[in-house]
């Protein structure tokens, strides 16, 4: 990996919504400064914690909780992404948002998934969102219709999810 690319990275705090086995927050770990990641469900939030205090993930911090709500004691975050699906953005993760900053979340139902983009300004006012309509995955296959700026004009894409564009979404 470019160490320039890396460079970019090693400041930022990530809050992931979704811990799951803690496999996303361990390799988050390697990229940037400091992951915070809360899990809904007891037994996934105690296995992954336990994972993540093992030697070499010194800046993986895992709780159990509403993700929805964020981790306010630990706010403003660079990034935050969220890997299930709540049906609008929820106000207390916008709020966490360093100005600069970015969201990531899919937002919706099943198939009728939508991939949202939350940029902060500098200012710490949010840009438009930016989203991708109707996603449905298939694998590391995913389709769906992408808006435009300012005209809304829906564009029909296929994707191949690789590692540099998780890296370029966060």
């Amino acid at each position: 990996m470019d160490d320039r690319f890396t460079a970019t990275f090693k400041t930022h705090r990530v809050l992931e919504i979704g811990t799951g086995s803690g496999y996303q927050a361990a390799v988050l770990s390697r990229l940037i400064k400091s992951v915070y990641s809360i899990e809904f469900v007891p037994q996934l939030a105690r296995s992954a914690a336990k994972r993540s205090a093992q030697p070499g993930y010194h800046n993986v911090a895992v709780r159990e909780g509403n993700g929805y709500q964020g981790w306010p004691a630990e706010a403003p975050f660079d990034r935050i992404v969220l890997t299930s699906a709540p049906a609008d953005i929820p106000k207390a993760l916008a709020d966490q948002l360093a100005p600069g900053g970015r969201l990531v979340a899919p937002v919706g139902k099943s198939c009728k998934q939508s991939l949202i983009v939350v940029d902060k300004t500098r200012t710490g006012s949010t840009d438009p969102l930016r989203e991708t309509n109707r996603i449905c995955a298939h694998g590391a296959m995913v389709e769906g219709y992408r808006t435009s700026g300012k005209s809304g004009n829906a564009t029909p894409f296929v994707a191949t999810i690789k590692p540099a564009r998780v890296r370029q979404a966060i």
